[in-house]
């Protein structure tokens, strides 16, 4: 049986107007994510892009430890982290920090990207992400779970093929929960047999995210797992609000610094826009997502127990 929606913010940190973020930017940032646990909200949900020029957050996770230290129950997951172009240590060591400061609190949403421009700042074949994202995913997941890295590509990474510690480790028994992102048949597909949700931003599309559902629920009967219950991140745009200085007519929606986000289990439904508030430095667009209620973390829903090992 579905559990009932809940409600987070997504942000990705982008001053708007030309403007690049600045420290004041920031401290307000962090105060939202602190309004959004006070609220009651369920998630503070990080983003990411590379080599842009309008101060996009791009390393979600340092971001994510400052919210940590500054909140006590609130979930944190990363929305998404691109993970074909970093070393799975690198996650895995970064995550395992972030989930102490957090007391275990952070989920981890992944994704394969598609911006070329990416790929070429970080010396990655943009045609292989989604081989890379597998691949990677298998050795992430066992770096977080048993602290080595050793089946990954080029198999361990010590001298001689011996395999050396991963850590700090994370106080989540197997890690955090990872889910993946994507609306493409292979995308869902990879998420039913690897992953333990599905991220579906869908921004100013919700209708994308019920359209791949039934998709979704096929490949999750081909992997062996039930729909029923699997855990789905859907954040769509809730509202809109403009700045006197943004460009284009005051109807159009702007992109946000921090937005609120749901995330629930079962299929998207339509849900209620987060309680928000507006801050003088963003004109934003706020998407609302759902996350599973704070009882079910630990221990995750019962389909995590029973996913199956990407390698």
């Amino acid at each position: 049986m579905p559990r009932p929606a809940t409600f987070g913010i997504w942000t990705e940190l982008r001053p708007g107007g030309g403007r690049q973020p600045d420290p004041g930017f920031y401290a307000e940032r962090l105060e939202e994510a602190v309004l959004a646990e006070q609220l009651g909200l369920a998630a503070v949900w990080g983003s990411e892009h590379h080599a842009v020029e309008d101060g996009h957050l791009s390393q979600q996770l340092p971001f994510l430890a400052a919210v940590a230290a500054r909140t006590s129950r609130v979930r944190l997951g990363t929305g998404v982290l691109l993970l074909p172009l970093y070393r799975p240590r690198e996650v895995a060591e970064q995550a395992g920090v972030v989930d102490l400061v957090a007391g275990g609190r952070l989920v981890l949403g992944l994704g394969g990207g598609w911006v070329e421009r990416e790929f070429d700042a970080f010396g990655v074949d943009r045609s292989s992400r989604g081989r890379l994202l597998e691949e990677k995913l298998g050795v992430l997941r066992r770096a977080l779970a048993e602290g080595i890295i050793a089946d990954g590509p080029d198999g361990p990474d010590g001298p001689d093929g011996t395999d050396l510690p991963v850590g700090p480790r994370s106080p989540q028994a197997v890690g955090p929960p990872i889910y993946l992102g994507g609306t493409a048949p292979k995308a869902l597909d990879r998420v039913a047999r690897l992953a333990d949700g599905w991220f579906a931003l869908a921004h100013y599309r919700w209708q994308k995210t019920a359209e791949a559902w039934p998709v979704l629920a096929e490949a999750l009967e081909r992997a062996g797992r039930p729909a029923g219950g699997f855990p789905v991140v859907a954040g769509v745009t809730c509202g809109s609000a403009t700045t006197p200085s943004a460009p284009g007519p005051p109807s159009w929606p702007r992109p946000s610094a921090t937005s609120s986000t749901g995330t629930a289990t079962g299929p998207p439904t339509a849900t209620s826009p987060a309680p928000t508030r507006s801050t003088p430095a963003a004109s934003s667009a706020r998407p609302c997502s759902a996350t599973p209620p704070r009882g079910s973390w630990p221990p995750w829903p019962s389909s995590r127990s029973s996913s199956p090992s990407p390698t």
